[in-house]
């Protein structure tokens, strides 16, 4: 289990549109990946939603804390780290996120995420550094926070 998710790191730590192929090493064909704005099953809906998310994105990468295991199951902290030319100028963007998956297969090369879902601030991701929309956002946000 700790060599998958070690496996799973690695490849988000090095995330780009040359090992997108690599996926299939760390999630099973069946696999059910849920989130913000998706519910995916199988690895081709998969790779295909990460194909078009990168589409534009100059950079991707994640950093991660210590990954809690647990059985089957992990929960994984992250931030990832992006640039699109159509966010914030291109500049450099970070957010928090954390990622809950479960593990199907016997121990060793035959494991692989089953189901994931992450949980991380869509706003916070993309709304906010729309320019019209990023200040509406960026008002509600400061409205609440004072009440």
């Amino acid at each position: 289990m700790k060599k998958l998710v070690d496996n799973i790191i690695q490849l988000y730590c090095e995330f780009d549109h040359a090992n997108l192929d690599a996926l299939g090493d760390i999630y099973h064909r069946n696999i059910v990946f849920v989130d913000p704005v998706h519910r995916l099953k199988g690895l081709d809906d998969l790779v295909s939603y990460f194909k078009s998310t990168m589409q534009g994105t100059s950079e991707c990468v994640f950093s991660f804390s210590s990954p809690i295991v647990d059985g089957t199951n992990a929960c994984l902290e992250w931030q990832m780290h992006y640039r699109h030319p159509k966010l914030k100028g291109g500049d450099r963007l970070t957010l928090d996120g954390v990622s809950r998956v479960q593990i199907a297969g016997e121990q060793g090369a035959d494991m692989r995420i089953i189901y994931q879902r992450d949980y991380y601030d869509l706003g916070a991701m993309l709304y906010e550094h729309i320019p019209v929309l990023g200040r509406v956002v960026g008002s509600l946000k400061n409205r609440l926070a004072v009440q």
